[in-house]
């Protein structure tokens, strides 16, 4: 299963200074209102806003790597079709598993507008290697390639539990049906 009309971009701002990336990373995590988004989490950090926040701009300082740009804020819209949120989320949390297994982030599911999407605060410093992360027009090409193919592999996984959901359910009238006789 393929999905058509996601459209994935890099917001072009340096976020270089903590109160930008404050800024960031309070906007990801709430819907346009200021409520809290019902879906949101973080990779290599702790899922609490001030912490994450701390927690990012604690290892950019301790590597050396705290000035130019310092989050990669990227979104990824999905069709306005799209309205099943477990599939979006699904689709978030893999998004976030790729990326996070080299650099901290915090994202949000936003489904306040017409188009849902995804919004991703990805700290430019990798807590691996402490190499940052520099993404030219090629490399951003690399990254729209990677992340339409964990899209369709979410896609995959969501399918599996659906269908093992299914399962579980025939099983479950199996046995009541067996257990009532």
């Amino acid at each position: 299963e393929s999905m058509e009309g996601i459209r994935i971009k890099r917001i072009d701002q340096p976020y270089s200074r903590n109160k930008d990336m404050k800024n960031l990373l309070s906007y990801i995590i709430r819907d346009k209102n200021g409520k809290k988004v019902d879906y949101w989490d973080t990779r290599g950090t702790l899922r609490n806003e001030e912490l994450a926040f701390k927690q990012i701009v604690t290892v950019q300082k301790i590597l050396g790597k705290n000035t130019g740009r310092r989050l990669n804020h990227v979104v990824v819209s999905l069709p306005e079709t799209e309205r099943n949120i477990m599939v979006v989320q699904v689709i978030a949390d893999e998004i976030a598993n790729h990326f996070g297994r080299q650099y901290q982030l915090v994202y949000g599911v936003h489904t306040d507008t017409e188009n849902w999407h995804i919004h991703f605060g990805i700290s430019t410093v990798s807590f691996i290697d402490g190499k940052k992360w520099h993404v030219n027009f090629w490399e951003f090409d690399k990254w729209i390639k990677e992340i339409n193919e964990v899209i369709q592999k979410a896609l995959i996984i969501y399918e599996d539990i659906i269908e093992m959901y299914a399962l579980e359910q025939q099983k479950e009238k199996q046995k009541n049906a067996v257990d009532s006789i």
